[in-house]
Formats: structure tokens, sequence, C-alpha cells
């Protein structure tokens, strides 16, 4: 389904953006509302769904049967566009998503949850001194093999705010200095796998805040070299889980050592031996690269850097003696640190060209690192590939392939594969509505010397649907 871009969030920002505004005039479908330099532009989706497997339980991959199902997804959204010249830019976006299965047995997977919710506000876009405002917000769900929960999703909830003071010392030289701040929780399909939790599903929840620079220097007009720099601290709420808390009536898709079934993610199970350990930690991450539009038909993103995150291994101490627990001795399994070379390098490649107009081929590479909620971080590479054409004005396909290895470390370390196919053909009809047809193949792996396959899965999706954008 097409969305309206977001940017980064919020109704602050909203409702201070659409104070300056009145007096809106109203154009026909396709042309959005627009009013002086206001663009509103509301738009809906609704398609069919078909999955192979809706739990994605391990099924093909693991010899067991998985569960088919179909429903009706609902996705309405609204943009928000404003340019104030010299004075301001103001982007919002606001998406919400809901799905209904059609057979009743699927009903723990309805969904009405998963909003998407992102501003962005530009003071003095292109004076000495200016000001750059981000806020974001977003609910979204993973499936789980939950079969039996109430609510079979892993939910993610989050949040994140940025500002930066923009300095311009030339046209082509520009700083820009600031922070974010971010929280993010995460839910269980079921309260009852967290006995210590009482009448909640929250699993954990972290806060990740700290400074931030960024500086480009423009030598083409739509070329630059940038730098960029973060420090962030990483705090989360619970340090140690003892696992012998954790219910075994729900399979959520990860045993533990001890046989415990304990909560997962997308990135697998949480569990490592008889607990499991979340340390806090700091991140350092430096980046150097180039971005822009060499030439007409080539447009070349090539940024290379280092990443080092610290643990720190005595939160984790401190919180299992509060509870009765010594793993003092552990502390250097669960205390694993990413730093070093080459382990901390990261790189972001990506290279687009446009063979002719409306016919562009994009291929690239992703090496990062992220901090995760049931292990230490996951390390991962990421090749990508993808072309989007337009035919005879009215058709467009997308045609997307992305490979990604995992390696996960700390507390619960294994490597997975990750495979995501999509092939999408649309055709649009008048100026506002757009017939959607597609398939999609995902899949995860353990690798072949892993032990564990509770995780791995395959899942088809095929849909289709209408979008009508006013």
């Amino acid at each position: 389904m097409r969305k309206v871009k977001p940017l980064q969030s919020g109704h602050t920002i909203l409702v201070f953006g659409l104070s300056f505004f009145g007096g809106m005039a109203y154009a026909g479908p396709g042309d959005h509302i627009r009013t002086g330099n206001l663009t509103i532009t509301p738009a809906i989706g609704v398609t069919g769904n078909y999955r192979t497997n809706v739990f994605l339980q391990a099924g093909e991959l693991g010899g067991e049967p998985v569960t088919s199902g179909a429903y009706i997804g609902v996705e309405p959204s609204l943009g928000v566009a404003a340019a104030g010249g010299e004075s301001y830019g103001l982007d919002l976006g606001a998406t919400y998503s809901a799905k209904k299965y059609l057979s009743s047995e699927l009903s723990n997977l309805d969904r009405f949850k998963d909003i998407d919710l992102d501003a962005r506000l530009g003071v003095l876009p292109v004076g000495l001194v200016g000001l750059d405002v981000s806020e974001g917000f977003f609910i979204s769900s993973r499936e789980t093999e939950a079969i039996s929960s109430d609510d079979a999703y892993i939910q993610r909830l989050h949040s994140a705010t940025a500002a930066s003071l923009a300095i311009r010392p030339g046209s082509s030289l520009e700083a820009g200095l600031g922070g974010r701040l971010e929280r993010t929780n995460y839910q269980t399909p079921s309260a009852e796998l967290i006995t210590r939790i009482e009448d909640s599903a929250s699993l954990n929840s972290r806060w990740a805040y700290g400074p931030t620079i960024d500086i480009g220097w423009k030598f083409f007009p739509q070329t630059a070299l940038i730098f960029g720099f973060e420090y962030m601290l990483l705090k989360w709420d619970t340090n140690f889980f003892d696992l012998s808390e954790f219910s075994a009536s729900t399979n959520t898709g990860g045993t533990t050592a001890t046989g415990t079934t304990t909560a997962t993610g997308s990135e697998g199970s949480t569990s490592s031996g008889d607990y499991t350990a979340v340390p806090d930690a700091t991140s350092t991450k430096y980046t150097l690269g180039l971005r822009g539009r060499l030439t007409e038909k080539l447009v070349l993103t090539l940024i290379g850097g280092y990443n080092a995150i610290k643990y720190d291994e005595q939160s984790v101490i401190e919180e299992a003696a509060s509870e009765g627990a010594d793993v003092s001795g552990d502390s250097g399994t669960f205390g694993a640190d990413l730093a070093g070379l080459p382990s901390g390098l990261i790189a972001d490649i990506e290279l687009t060209y446009s063979v002719r107009p409306g016919h562009t081929f994009l291929v690239g590479y992703n090496r990062s690192f992220a901090d995760v909620y049931f292990t230490n971080f996951v390390g991962y590479h990421a090749l990508t590939g993808r072309y989007s054409g337009k035919f005879f004005g009215r058709v467009r396909t997308n045609l997307a392939g992305t490979y990604r290895l995992e390696d996960y470390q700390g507390a619960l370390a294994r490597t997975d594969h990750t495979i995501r196919v999509t092939a999408e053909l649309g055709y649009t009809i008048g100026e506002a509505l757009e017939i959607e047809l597609g398939s999609g193949w995902s899949q995860r792996a353990a690798s072949a010397d892993s032990s564990d396959k509770s995780n791995d899965y395959d899942d088809i999706n095929i849909y289709g649907g209408l979008t009508f954008t006013y």
C-alpha cells in the first residue's frame, strides 16, 4: 500500500502548524486540498490479503504444520506540507493501519492499534542560523507463535524527539548541533508470560538519549561530503530476568536451556540458561562519506564509519543481587562489547541508476549494529536490490529483494539469515485511484550449525487492493 511519506512526528507540531492557516480551499480528487502554501493530502487504502503462515511458525523449515489465513486491511493516512519560504518549512504525516481476519479462529490476530505519527519543522531553513525539530511516534507489531493467547503479537511502541541548531557560515557548508531522546517499550503476547510484572504485558522499556553532530559540505549543487557523530546512553528499565518466573503455558517462539518458554521478537529467543541479561550501555558512532547526484542518471551514497557499544555489566549484577541472585561470575557472557576492528565498522552504500525516465535500478549494502531488547546487540550485513518502472503513464511495477545476515551477541548468541522478496503491480485510474496487486515471500533461518530452529519460518503474502488519494 502507498503511504503518505512521513518525516519524524506528533500532535504538538500538528496543532502548532495548522494554527497558522485558515480558509481552506478544496480541489478535486488527486489535486489534494490546498490553500496558500499549505497542502493537505488525505488517502485511504483497502486490501485483501492471504498469508500462508500467519503465526510465523517454524512449519516448513521445522517440519510442523503451519496456519494460513486471510484478512482485510484498511490504512487511512494524512499528509500536511507547508512551505514558508525562507521563514519555515513544515511536514506532517499520520497513518493508521487495521486488519481483520476472516476466520473467527484467528481473531487473536485482528489488529487495530498500529499508528505512525511523524513531523518535522524547520525554522529559517536558509538562514545563517536555523532550527530543525522533529518528533516521531509509532506503534508496530509482529506475529508470534502465541496461538492460544488473546493477542498473538509482540508490540513495539516507540517515540523519538530530536532538535538541532543549524549553522550555515556559507552557502556550501552546514553544521547541525543537537541531540535526540527516544523511548521504546516492548509488550509480549500475554501478561502471564512474566509473573513479576502483574497486570501488565510489558516486557521491557528503554531510554536512549545523547548529543549529535552533523556536518555537510556541498561541492556540487546536489552532492555533499557529510560527517556525523552521536553519543547515546542506553538505559533499560529491567536489566535482569529470572527465567523461572516466565510461564511455559504460551509458546512465543523460543525455549530456554531449562525448558521454559519465553517471550521473543523477530530476532529470536530471549533465553540464556536460567536467566537473561539486558545491560545498560553507551554507544559512540562516527560516520564519514559522500551523498548526492553525480550525473543526471546516477545517485550515490557512500558512507563508512565506526560504532562502539560499551556494556555496563554492573547494571545487571546489581539488579540480580537485589533479587537474591549472584551472576557476577557470568559477567563476561552478558558483557559482550562491540569494540575494536573490524567488528565496529559500519557502512551504507547505495547506488541508484535511472536507465531512462520512469525506470530505476537500486543496489545497496548496509553493515551496522543495533541494541536489542533480549540480548546485547545485533550486527548485520544487508544486501538490497530493487527495480521501479512506469509504463504507459499509468502502470507501475516494483520488484525488490533483501538478504540480511544477523549476528546476535550477549546473553543470547545466535546467527540468523533473513530473506524478503516482493513484487507489486499498480494501475492508476483517473488522478486519484490506484489498483494494486502484489505478492511477497519472507524467510528466517538459523545458521546451519545451530541446534535451535524454533524461530525459523517461511511466509508468503498475496494481496490486492485499492488506494484512493484525494
